[in-house]
């Protein structure tokens, strides 16, 4: 009957649906624009505080996780990093820089994200939820 389930390596009749075929998956498209300014640093993609990707000038990453909430952020480790110190002088020696939170509701079908460096910033912004 069209309600039977089937197995996707021997094709034998399996009574129920596995954990993964019940799992209602998103995608999570993550955009990091293309420039020259920070063109060499990689950036990681961090999904509930567990690195999941990593990302290139110019690269668009698509993965997919479960139906409940999550927080993505990225972040850059870097040995040369400068940072600003907030009244217009800058400091190196490198370092961690990490971007705001962008937390996807469960509910939500699937996102758009965009990841932008700037100087001494690293931005990641919620294009759309759909």
């Amino acid at each position: 009957p069209d309600e039977s389930i089937f197995c996707l390596y021997c094709g034998a009749k399996v009574k129920n649906e596995s954990a993964y075929q019940k799992a209602k998956l998103r995608k999570i498209r993550i955009e990091r624009a293309s420039g020259f300014f920070g063109c060499a640093v990689v950036y990681q993609i961090i999904c509930d505080g567990q690195v999941i990707a990593s990302i290139r000038n110019g690269e668009t990453k698509v993965f997919e996780i479960d139906g409940k909430s999550h927080a993505i952020q990225c972040c850059i480790t870097s040995p040369t990093m400068i940072y600003g110190n907030g009244n217009g002088g800058v400091y190196g020696g490198g370092g961690t820089m990490v971007s705001d939170v962008v937390n996807i509701p469960s509910g939500t079908q699937s996102a758009d994200l965009f990841v932008k460096n700037g100087f001494a910033s690293l931005r990641l912004k919620l294009v759309r939820l759909y």
